[in-house]
């Protein structure tokens, strides 16, 4: 082995103070004090120390000195990483064998490292070592040093630290797809390691290993295993398929260790819920189950995959995918007996039974099991929570965020139970939907009756809790099937004609194409879900399909499963009841701790809008009222839910009948939908003020004046919180969009509208141009759109507010917004055509002219250097802002620039794909001699370049063949 220069190896505290000096200890501990100026002195003393040679060697010895100073050591191995980032590759080191010697010191001292914090600062160390040495030939013994550790298994921790630096590495490749050239050191990872890393979890599945140590390098050989087959199967995997199916082995019996005794206790705080959540146990199980839900999308239907992984698919579907399956439905039943699972490892086993029941093969193992994966797996996940209940009263803006966080579909058991309930009748209809809605309507029927027997006993209806949670279920269920509850028309689109997956053997005794969802009775009846509930039986159609069953298909012979969906009317029966019942009377109810049931309520609504056209005029009626009632809610989640309701309602309505309905209401809804801004930002709200005000179009002129106010005012304080708040990112930038609609609504400047609304639209324009380095970019192109339409609608001549916003759009745009000349072009052109005089004669506070200004943005693109950069679409819009000056802009008043641009536009003609341009001359009437005489025209200082533009122009226009070969390259038309 290579030893390590002096200078590099570890030090005890006592031995290193001679030579690193207390000044750099010193500076390390000081940067974590609470004083800023002191914290600040030692960041500038540490930064200067980082300039002396040797410096890398120095905090190298500090981080891994025993007996050092804690914050000494933690400082002195973020200082190390700070200062690989920015120098490894930048004369660090005097010497290449110097800066190896660095590589060899550093990853030892990784490997012996105990202390979490510093091993955490050492891994980020080697990994930006790695990024810049491997696979180059510089760090050729990185992998087999670390393999070396995993096969001898000396020491825990050095077996931990050296997964830790292999889990990196693996993850600074795993996205690199099937580019094969970038996935090759993967592939050289996979080969030597994984024998050694599956040995070893061998060892971390036995029982006698279930501890938390076996749980953390579990977790990592998960984790590396992930990075390496997530986006591709290895290739070794596609040249011997045997090579990755033992794994999932082991991966079922991590789904299936019970937890110890300890994490195991149940526990009623949710505090110590928490806590277990985040357990090394459960993160171990996480990444279990991420990987058998991924691979079964990936890999669960074989004749979707690429050939050359196509035999490892069909061996995983047929062998592994059915003990996963046994495994994850094992992990829902534990929870069902009340022991702790945590929600991440729930939420992702209801995502592999969802992939399961598509897939013929697994579904004929799930269908035996059917009423426990509907009535004690899924249906209890849909009911609302104790901290749902809880938080809706104690935080309601927090109840708001998690339920509008587009990250809690990835992570909510919740979410992905509901997928699971749609999918299931969407694909096994026959088999589900009867007994599914058999047991919502006993469920809302029995939290109905007690309501009544309550209010007759006690004279006050107080409802048993966990009945309201699981009417909250049921009604989250229903709200799944909206989408199936739908005529033929609605499902057209679905592929149910997926034999190998969709369609089980044909000598099943149950038939799957029974029950509700075949229309229409014999007898001429409706299927409502009180007469499934009161009934239980099945319908007519299913008696008259069991008798005439299909008869056995020929060997070969492929069938066609033809979608079950509902008859209109039948489809219109059922939402009608569901709404009339169990959802419009819930939304006028306002009792103690039921107000969770109000939002639920709204959001079912929100699910049923496209049904809104065929329900009656009176339950539409119904439908409007309660959502306006809703938004005057005194709980802030349910206003929410009512503006998402209205947003959909208006949305999905084909006719004027709804907006009849709510026109009366505008200034209410306005004033309520300000409110919830005013509360809590969420993008739904303003979407739904965005959708109103599209709606109503032609109404808003009394409005905009205060809709301007309010939105300018809301997004001041979105943007205020949107780099710690998503949700309110998301509500800054519908806010901006809200203010296009508005503007966009105005047919005219009566009364000088847009005068009025300017002077709450500019400021929030002015910040987004000046914002530095794009800050506020997510913005931009809306704030764009906004400023079209101020300098498009207003009279000239423009304020000097709006002028100012030109120069710092330019600013921008050669700042940070060079992408974006596609959205300037038209506020730009704006600027000319609607106020030339004042483009004419005014000057930037640069003192520059706006002419020259405005040209900067075309010389991006049709300079002399620019142009060979420049894309076609950029360069057709750059031409556009020349065709703005010279098309408005007064004869004579722009001689300069025509001098100067028409000579290069003539040069950039025959850089451009496309007919010669004599050629095209030729075809606009213009022989060579007039091509000659522009050119000597536009030399000429007399003014003989407007001549020969005139001439030019006058050709053109007489040309339509001309015209319809230049209209094939629009660049080329532009320039001429």
């Amino acid at each position: 082995k290579k030893r390590c220069p002096p200078s590099l190896r570890p030090r005890s505290a006592s031995s290193m103070s001679s030579s690193l000096g207390e000044s750099l200890v010193g500076a390390l501990v000081g940067s974590y004090s609470g004083d800023t100026a002191v914290r600040k002195a030692a960041e500038a003393k540490i930064t200067e120390l980082c300039l002396v040679p040797g410096a890398a060697g120095m905090l190298l010895q500090v981080s891994t000195a025993s007996g050092a100073v804690r914050e000494a050591r933690q400082a002195g191995a973020i200082a190390l990483k700070n200062l690989v980032k920015r120098r490894w590759e930048d004369q660090l080191f005097a010497s290449p064998e110097e800066q190896a010697a660095a590589r060899t010191a550093t990853l030892e001292a990784l490997l012996r490292e105990k202390e979490a914090t510093v091993r955490d600062q050492l891994a980020e160390v080697v990994d930006e070592i790695a990024r810049v040495d491997f696979p180059k030939e510089r760090w050729q013994d990185f992998v087999p040093r670390l393999v070396t550790v995993l096969r001898d298994r000396r020491d825990t921790s050095e077996v931990q630290n050296a997964l830790l630096a292999l889990r990196k590495l693996c993850k600074r490749f795993e996205f690199k797809g099937r580019d094969a050239e970038a996935r090759r050191p993967l592939e050289q990872v996979v080969g030597v390691s994984f024998g050694f890393l599956r040995d070893l979890l061998v060892g971390l599945v036995e029982p006698s290993a279930h501890h938390v140590e076996a749980a953390v390098l579990a977790k990592l050989v998960l984790k590396i295993f992930w990075s390496c087959t997530q986006m591709e199967l290895p290739d070794l995997a596609k040249k011997e398929p045997n090579f990755l199916l033992p794994w999932f082995d082991l991966i079922r019996r991590i789904l299936e260790i019970a937890p110890s005794s300890s994490s195991a206790e149940s526990s009623n705080t949710r505090d110590d819920q928490q806590q277990m959540e985040m357990s090394q146990f459960w993160k171990m199980k996480k990444w279990a189950a991420q990987i058998a839900s991924r691979f079964l999308v990936r890999y669960g239907r074989s004749k979707y995959v690429e050939l050359s992984g196509r035999e490892f698919a069909r061996l995983f579907c047929s062998q592994k995918a059915p003990l996963l399956l046994e495994a994850t439905m094992g992990l829902l039943a534990a929870h069902g007996r009340g022991a702790f699972v945590s929600a991440r490892v729930r939420q992702l086993a209801f995502t592999y039974l969802d992939s399961a029941v598509e897939i013929g093969a697994l579904y004929k193992l799930v269908r035996p099991h059917l009423d426990f994966v509907l009535f004690d797996a899924t249906l209890p996940a849909l009911c609302a929570t104790e901290r749902d209940v809880d938080e809706f009263d104690s935080d309601p803006q927090e109840y708001v965020r998690r339920s509008h966080d587009p990250m809690e579909d990835f992570l909510d058991p919740r979410a992905a139970a509901t997928n699971l309930v749609g999918d299931l009748v969407k694909f096994r209809r026959g088999d589900v939907l009867d007994k599914l809605l058999k047991r919502l309507a006993e469920t809302l029927n029995r939290y109905e009756a007690m309501r009544r027997e309550k209010e007759q006993q006690q004279g006050v209806v107080v409802v048993d809790l966990a009945a309201m949670r699981a009417k909250d279920g049921a009604l989250c269920a229903l709200g799944a099937l909206s989408a199936e509850l739908s005529p033929p028309n609605r499902n057209s689109d679905d592929d149910f004609s997926d034999d190998d997956n969709l369609d089980l053997d044909d000598d099943d005794d149950d038939d799957d194409d029974h029950g509700l969802g075949q229309g229409p009775q014999k007898n001429g009846g409706t299927r409502t879900l009180s007469s499934v509930a009161n009934n239980g039986k099945k319908s007519t159609s299913t008696s008259t399909s069991k008798k005439n069953k299909k008869k056995k298909k020929k060997k070969g012979q492929k069938t066609t499963k033809t979608p079950l969906v509902f008859a209109e009317k039948d489809a219109t029966a059922l939402v009608n009841e569901i709404l009339s019942l169990y959802v419009l009377p819930e939304m006028g109810r306002f009792e103690a701790k039921n107000g969770f049931l109000r939002a639920r309520s709204c959001w079912v609504v929100q699910r049923y809008a496209d049904h809104l056209d065929r329900l009656p005029l009176e339950r539409v009626g119904a439908i409007t009222t309660a959502s306006l009632r809703a938004l005057e809610d005194p709980a802030l989640p349910v206003r929410v839910e009512a503006a998402g309701a209205l947003r959909q309602l208006l949305q999905a309505s084909k006719d004027r009948q709804l907006a009849d309905l709510l026109r009366p209401s505008l200034p209410q809804i306005f004033d309520h939908c300000f409110r919830i801004m005013g509360d809590v930002g969420s993008d739904d709200v303003v979407q739904a003020l965005e959708v109103v005000i599209d709606k109503f179009g032609d109404e808003i002129a009394p409005y905009a004046v205060a809709l301007a106010q309010k939105l300018a005012e809301a997004f001041e304080t979105y943007a205020m919180a949107a780099d710690d708040d998503d949700e309110a990112s998301m509500a800054a930038a519908q806010c901006v969009e809200a203010m296009a609609a508005t503007l966009q609504a105005l047919d005219d400047n009566q009364n000088d509208i847009y005068g009025q609304v300017e002077p709450y639209l500019v400021p929030v324009l002015g910040r987004i141009f000046a914002a530095q380095n794009g800050d506020l970019l997510e913005y931009f192109e809306n704030a764009v759109e906004v400023l079209g339409y101020l300098t498009w609608g207003g009279d000239a001549p423009f304020s000097a507010n709006l002028w100012r916003l030109f120069e710092l759009l330019i600013d921008a745009f050669h700042g940070w917004a060079y992408d974006y000349i596609n959205d300037l072009v038209p506020a730009l052109d704006n600027y000319v055509s609607r106020d030339t005089r004042g483009f004419l004669e005014g000057y930037t506070s640069k003192n520059q002219r706006r002419v020259d200004a405005l040209l900067t943005v075309a010389d991006r693109f049709l300079g002399p250097n620019e142009v060979v950069r420049a894309s076609e679409r950029d360069a057709v819009k750059a031409s556009y802002i020349l065709l703005a000056v010279f098309h408005n802009c007064p004869r004579g008043s722009v001689d300069d620039v025509a001098r100067t641009y028409a000579k290069r536009c003539a040069d950039l003609l025959p850089m451009v794909a496309g007919p010669p341009p004599l050629d095209m001359l030729k075809q606009l009437g213009l022989d060579r001699e007039a091509h000659e005489l522009e050119f000597q025209e536009v030399s000429n200082p007399a003014g003989g370049c407007l001549v020969a533009e005139n001439r030019f122009a006058q050709s053109f226009s007489n040309s339509a063949a001309a015209a319809a070969a230049a209209s094939r390259k629009p660049w080329r038309k532009n320039l001429a």
